[in-house]
């Protein structure tokens, strides 16, 4: 169970492989292995799903709510051509994601 004393945010500019090293190596330090279960909040980007599959197999992977209304709006945008259309849709699934 998380706290606001066990909450971390890395933030880098680094290659995947060292930023998979030391997400790992934090995830150590706040005691993962001693979780039940594991939740990694993602942008849904392949290459942190990865890092997550690999790392943290088997954790519950979620997409942060920024990133997955940004997903949904590029659907929209994808499949409706008018912008009325467009612009329901995205209301509609803004309420049910939220």
């Amino acid at each position: 169970m998380g706290d606001e004393k066990s909450t971390c945010y890395l933030r880098t500019i680094e290659t995947a492989g060292d930023f998979s090293s030391r997400i790992y190596a934090e995830s150590i330090r706040q005691g993962a292995q001693r979780a039940e279960k594991l939740c990694v909040i993602r942008d849904g980007t392949p290459w942190i799903g990865n890092i997550a599959d690999e790392q943290f197999y088997g954790a519950i992977q979620i997409i942060d709510l920024c990133h997955a209304r940004e997903h949904y709006r590029n659907v929209a945008k994808i499949a409706f051509g008018k912008d009325k259309e467009r612009r329901q849709w995205a209301h509609k699934r803004r309420k049910e994601l939220d």
